[in-house]
């Protein structure tokens, strides 16, 4: 009774071990899953971040330029300001020479009193000449004080729209400084590389390239052979490992890709 218990028990120990391949085949599935949709999220978030930086890089220009132009307009202003400013110096110039004038003209007309009518009338009337040159010059003088206070409006209108636009224009700076981390982890090289020492010949290193990209990734290796450097382009599946053996201690290697800064390497 014992010899026939016997096989059926060994058969039964067999059939408890045959879930454990199984068991391994769905956790790699799961883990395959899960790493498809990291991948796929971090393509998304990739072209958003692209977009949003050419965006925000074209917007800084427009300010940019919205600001060159308000600065050329202000030192124009500036300029006729300075103008009108020298202008109202002749003028209030001009208006005491005719102050001077009539005050002589006055004295004259003075002393002409005592001198005879006829005199006196002449010189009256070169007075109210002169008063009215003086009307006029004051008249000038009125009008260019006002065009010096509208320009000095239109001055500080322009300083104002000037320092509206710096504010923007630290703004998308500052903007632009948070979107960056995001764009330099972008621009990182999909891999993950390991250099392993030869175990029959010390001397010799292979270098492993693994693809973490959801997708196939063209790369091209550059490696050092005798003092020279060659180069050879190689494209890894999805998932997949390139190996590139027989390197030397102390060899720069270069892995680089369209769309992704370099990755530079030191066989040690």
């Amino acid at each position: 009774m014992n010899e026939a218990t016997a096989p059926n028990q060994e058969k039964g120990g067999q059939t408890g071990t045959d879930w454990w391949p199984y068991a391994a085949c769905l956790v790699l599935a799961v883990v395959a899953i899960v790493l498809g949709v990291k991948a796929h999220h971090l393509n998304a978030q990739l072209a958003d971040t692209q977009a949003q930086l050419a965006n925000m890089k074209s917007e800084t220009s427009q300010v940019l330029s919205d600001l060159d132009k308000t600065r050329a307009a202000s030192a124009d202003l500036q300029a006729q300001l300075d103008k009108a400013k020298a202008a109202c110096g002749d003028f209030q110039a001009q208006l005491e020479k005719a102050k001077a004038a009539c005050g002589d003209l006055q004295a004259q007309l003075d002393k002409a009193t005592a001198d005879g009518a006829k005199q006196a009338a002449d010189l009256q009337a070169k007075l109210g000449i002169a008063n009215a040159q003086s009307a006029g010059i004051k008249a000038q003088l009125d009008q260019a004080n006002a065009k010096s206070s509208q320009l000095a409006g239109q001055l500080a209108l322009a300083q104002g729209q000037a320092t509206e636009l710096q504010a923007q224009v630290k703004k998308d700076e500052s903007d632009l400084a948070k979107l960056k981390p995001y764009y330099d982890r972008a621009r990182q090289l999909p891999v993950k590389t390991s250099i392993v020492q030869s175990t029959w010949d010390r001397a010799s290193y292979t270098l492993s390239v693994t693809n973490l990209r959801f997708d196939a990734l063209k790369v091209d290796v550059t490696t050092c052979e005798d003092g020279k450097e060659k180069t050879q382009t190689r494209v890894i599946a999805k998932g997949g490992t390139l190996e590139i053996g027989k390197l030397s201690a102390g060899c720069v290697l270069t892995i680089a890709s369209d769309g992704f800064d370099p990755l530079y390497l030191t066989v040690r």
